[in-house]
């Protein structure tokens, strides 16, 4: 007769197989990472730090840093569309993808803002509109 612990281990072995390979798995590919980082991470097991904590405060370090270049560009950008040398560039296809994304983005930022902030993308009811009823009593028309 089987006992309570053969019984959990029997079924908690398939678990533990899947487990298993994704753990090896993931040291097969740890290994085949560049040098500099494989340098770091035993730098980081040697002083028992995490070098994930590490990376994600050194990013958010670099990203707040940068927040002075990224005016400074938006500014130059800005003053050559004013000035219109944004318009002198040899006009491509490339440019043409890059201003209908952006383009797009503005779009969707615009009716987003308009959805979240009035809660509705129709546009305002009139006050004698036959719509204004439904809404005060909180009926969908």
């Amino acid at each position: 007769m089987q006992t309570a612990v053969q019984y959990a281990t029997k079924a908690v072995s398939p678990a533990f197989a899947i487990a298993n390979k994704v753990k090896a798995k993931a040291v097969k590919s740890n290994n085949l990472r560049p040098t500099d980082i494989l340098e770091r991470q035993a730098v980081h097991k040697l002083a028992g730090t995490d070098m994930a904590a590490e990376s994600s405060k050194k990013f958010f370090r670099d990203q707040w840093n940068l927040i002075g270049y990224r005016v400074e560009r938006m500014y130059l950008e800005a003053d050559a569309v004013y000035n219109g040398a944004w318009f002198n560039k040899a006009y491509n296809l490339k440019c043409f993808v890059q201003d209908f994304r952006t383009a797009t983005h503005m779009l969707f930022i615009f009716l987003f803002t308009r959805m979240w902030f009035r809660v509705s993308i129709f546009p305002p009811l009139e006050p004698d509109s036959p719509l204004h009823y439904g809404r005060q009593m909180a009926i969908n028309p």
